[in-house]
């Protein structure tokens, strides 16, 4: 079959479809109208592969390959291609960063965030277009603008809770996205019309300034965390803990302990998943619990669920006790 596009060459249909596949394969499967028409595809040609599931529309004039799985990321990437010149920010950027969000917020996320200019008006249904005055660091991504971790912590600015927004910065701090300097610095420098909740952030982001003499940003809300699990620790009849207690390796390294019963070699291990925000980490600490294991040890790890409350810990409290052989 030979099809007609804008090109005084007709097209075949396999030469249409591989040049479609060659844009979407670099965008995760997508491809926008302009797109298409700038490889001489013209929109007879979509209008045929959108009726029979070729192409599946996603946003106007983007669609996905109907061969490719739709996912979170790529229905934001959609949203950027719709909207031109654009920067995705917010929930969407923080996904993609892979920061910490709680699961019921990104559901209850329908509409895409993205951040464009002042003078923009954007009405696109299943997008949410935040104008803004000052533009906010971006770098690219897949062919469009993606807010900068420490941008993305901006835009949250009233979408996240405090206490959500300071696990999402804990987070970016112990993986070096961020710095508490660098994000106070930027807060400072917005107005207070330009990002909701301006003062609540900066609160935060002050509270992990560098000590005196250091240059290496706080992280508070492990800290916070760990003295609650201190708490039920003694409320729970498992007093005798060491907190960050080292254990000496054959190698002559040691490892670290969140809280320890050396007598016993029984460890809990806090585990929230801000500290597991990437692969290097969680393989990291894998490697650490199997060396403990092989010196003995018997671990014991809470993770966010456990650490919701006092109740959720209930089950962590109830293993460690078992363990160390004592009884409620």
């Amino acid at each position: 079959m030979i099809v007609t596009t804008n090109s005084t060459k007709p097209q075949s249909t396999f030469a249409i479809d591989s040049a479609l596949r060659k844009i979407a394969v670099a965008q995760l499967g997508l491809v926008s109208a302009a797109q298409a028409k700038g490889v001489n595809v013209d929109y007879r040609a979509l209008a045929r592969r959108r009726f029979v599931g070729a192409l599946v529309p996603v946003f106007a004039n983007v669609m996905r390959l109907g061969s490719w799985l739709p996912s979170v990321e790529q229905r934001s990437l959609a949203a950027a291609l719709a909207v031109p010149g654009s920067t995705i920010g917010g929930i969407d950027a923080a996904v993609i960063h892979k920061m910490p969000l709680p699961k019921s917020l990104r559901q209850a996320r329908a509409d895409v965030y993205l951040l464009v200019d002042s003078k923009r008006i954007v009405r696109i249904k299943g997008i949410e277009a935040r104008r803004m005055t000052r533009v906010l660091p971006s770098k690219p991504w897949h062919g469009v603008k993606l807010a900068t971790p420490i941008a993305t912590l901006v835009s949250l600015g009233g979408v996240l809770p405090t206490d959500d927004f300071e696990r999402a910065l804990d987070h970016c701090v112990i993986n070096k996205l961020v710095t508490a300097t660098g994000l106070v610095t930027m807060l400072e420098g917005l107005s207070p019309q330009a990002v909701p909740n301006r003062i609540a952030m900066l609160s935060v982001a002050m509270e992990r300034l560098p000590s005196r003499g250091t240059t290496q940003s706080r992280v508070m809300h492990r800290s916070k965390l760990e003295q609650t699990v201190r708490r039920w620790l003694d409320v729970g009849g498992l007093e005798g803990w060491c907190a960050n207690y080292s254990v000496l390796l054959t190698t002559g390294k040691t490892i670290e302990i969140d809280f320890a019963w050396p007598d016993q070699k029984v460890a809990l291990e806090v585990s929230p998943f801000h500290t597991h925000g990437s692969r290097e980490t969680q393989e990291r600490d894998a490697q650490r619990r199997r060396l403990l294991v092989l010196l003995g040890w018997r671990i014991v790890e809470a993770t966010d669920a456990d650490l919701l409350s006092e109740t959720a810990f209930e089950a962590t409290r109830l293993t460690l006790m078992a363990l160390l052989g004592r009884t409620n």
